[in-house]
């Protein structure tokens, strides 16, 4: 009974740790928002990953109450408490279900937003590499965001200087995106 006690509160912990952890993330895609830019598929994902961790250590933490419980008589107040908590853990999990639903949802609606984007973006860029002014600042910025948020770091091997501006190496922009 003590070792479970022991676990229990070990379980317990790693809980809150896994909160904290998730607070933090959508503390991340808030700001993101507040700053007019679309939460990354990573931080998503890092959500679904992190309340599936909570779902399985929410589950381990019901054997240990069942555990406890069957020790115990039903009709003892110690018993209705474990009942409750493990009541308590089940609605936890339901409630955990349902984010990892939305936050999946969320991935879809992120990557098709962003295709829509790029799109804009790359439509831009091809009209103003064919321009005798070549890409303004803005659109290569934009460029450099889009594919930043697809996870790209480095984009400068696409751009290559004229006498007349910045053009885009529609070569290179092709296998960058068939990557």
């Amino acid at each position: 009974m003590i070792e479970t006690g022991l676990q229990l509160n070990a379980l317990q912990q790693s809980m809150t740790d896994l909160e904290g952890m998730a607070t933090s993330i959508q503390d991340e895609i808030s700001l993101r928002e507040g700053k007019g830019l679309i939460p990354t598929v990573k931080q998503y994902k890092e959500l679904v990953k992190n309340g599936e961790e909570q779902i399985d250590n929410l589950n381990e933490q019901n054997s240990l109450l069942v555990k406890q419980q069957s020790n115990l008589s039903r009709s003892s107040s110690k018993w209705h408490e474990i009942q409750s908590q493990i009541q308590s853990n089940n609605s936890a999990i339901a409630s955990m279900n349902g984010n990892i639903a939305d936050w999946n949802r969320s991935i879809s609606g992120i990557a098709e937003q962003m295709g829509s984007n790029l799109l804009s973006t790359l439509e831009a860029v091809f009209n103003e590499s064919a321009s005798k002014t070549g890409l303004t600042s803005a659109t290569i910025q934009s460029l450099q965001d889009q594919f930043a948020d697809w996870g790209f770091e480095d984009i400068s091997s696409i751009f290559y200087n004229t006498a007349q501006g910045v053009k885009v190496d529609n070569d290179a922009l092709e296998n960058l995106v068939n990557t």
